[in-house]
């Protein structure tokens, strides 16, 4: 048993409530590969056999349409699984392409030997449905957020909730570890960029963030109590 892909599946949260059994069975399909900055992890149309486990870095989710245009759908946070769209359905990724924002270690399963594990071990199956559904009702609250809540406000919301997945504590603040520019920002709001310019520029005179090139620092004084910031998960 590769015992360094066994302490990682432990460490996951979607997998950590396991019994070590199937967790052991599961390391005997599964292996960790290091992708390097702006390495592609799959491309659009590609076999969708591998399902995959961001263990530390950074990943971006993104489409391409006919003209080349780009358009982020997401970042990848460590602890997350990345092909719960593909399971027993697709053969391929047909919309979505994910490359390594940062240097980034991935488990990669395979997705034909998990989805034989599933039907034989029905824990295994009510954990991954569990995680599952909430991966959509976040997905659904995303959707519906975008549809009625003002353009500034989606802005604040993206830098929260990047800066909880994605950020690093520093004196005054916490600083997104992803450099992101005004396009990016709009792709993932779905506003025009001189809107998000705009947008930015309001947030930075009104104190919320500091802006240095690419780089965002939201502001000490407007983090939530709470707000948690994810370790990379280096150990593995």
């Amino acid at each position: 048993m590769n015992s360094n892909v066994h302490f990682c599946l432990k460490s996951i949260p979607t997998f950590s409530s396991l019994d070590q059994r199937i967790r052991g069975k599961m390391c005997s399909f599964a292996s960790q590969r290091l992708y390097k900055v702006n390495e592609y992890i799959f491309k659009q149309d590609e076999a969708a056999d591998t399902i995959r486990i961001l263990l530390y870095g950074v990943l971006k989710l993104f489409r391409v349409n006919e003209c080349g245009t780009e358009t982020i759908l997401d970042y990848v946070s460590p602890g997350e699984v990345v092909g719960y769209d593909t399971f027993f359905q697709q053969n391929v990724y047909n919309y979505t392409s994910c490359v390594a924002v940062i240097e980034s270690r991935i488990c990669c399963i395979d997705r034909a030997n998990f989805e034989r594990l599933l039907m034989d071990e029905p824990t295994l199956m009510q954990t991954t449905l569990s995680e599952m559904s909430n991966y959509l009702a976040n997905l659904n609250q995303n959707i519906l957020g975008n549809k009625i809540m003002p353009a500034k406000e989606k802005l604040k919301s993206t830098f929260l909730s990047l800066g909880q997945d994605h950020g690093v504590e520093i004196e005054g603040g916490i600083r997104i570890n992803i450099k992101l520019t005004q396009q990016e920002i709009a792709d993932l709001i779905g506003i025009s960029r001189p809107v998000a310019c705009q947008l930015i520029s309001e947030l930075v005179d009104e104190g919320f963030i500091d802006r240095k090139g690419k780089t965002y620092i939201i502001r000490k004084e407007h983090l939530c109590p709470n707000l948690f910031i994810m370790s990379k998960w280096k150990e593995c």
